[in-house]
């Protein structure tokens, strides 16, 4: 003789619970995840590679080769490198031998028309350095106990750059 069949209308509810939300969850981590990685290394190759291209613009450029630039210039530049990237969020600060300048938040320096580096620390065998900065929101602290009514915890990635003007 046969078992009698049992009710077993709400485990499929209660497996999906105890499967889906971990498996949601994990999903929702990978992605952000993965977006964290995709600014830091944004950040980071848009701090060398403007740290590298004032560098080019170094000693040769002064006096009266007219191939120098400037800090509006090379805002613009970290800007356009960093897309995806809101220049309203970034903070960079351009630093020569004995100057800096920050830009705090990069858009406020697009139109920045300071000769940059400066003409007193553009020799070769100076170092030219950028460091900037961008806030990072975390969806995942949303899912934190005790996280309260805010949605999103926000930290910081910075990345920094230096380059020796060499010609």
């Amino acid at each position: 003789m046969l078992p009698k069949k049992r009710n077993r209308a709400g485990s499929t509810t209660i497996e999906f619970v105890l499967v889906g939300i971990p498996v949601i969850f994990l999903i929702i981590s990978t992605f952000e995840i993965a977006r964290a990685m995709w600014v830091y290394q944004t950040l980071s190759h848009t701090a060398h590679s403007v740290t590298r291209h004032v560098a080019v613009k170094g000693a040769g450029c002064g006096g009266t080769n007219t191939c120098s630039q400037t800090i509006g210039y090379f805002a613009t530049d970290f800007a356009n490198i960093s897309s995806g990237m809101d220049a309203s969020q970034m903070s960079v600060t351009f630093y020569s031998q004995s100057t800096s300048v920050t830009c705090n938040p990069l858009n406020t320096c697009l139109a920045n028309s300071t000769v940059w580096p400066p003409a007193n620390d553009n020799a070769v065998g100076n170092d030219v350095r950028i460091a900037a900065n961008i806030p990072f929101p975390n969806a995942l602290a949303m899912f934190w106990p005790g996280s309260g009514s805010v949605p999103f915890s926000t930290f910081r990635f910075s990345a920094y750059s230096r380059q020796r003007i060499l010609f």
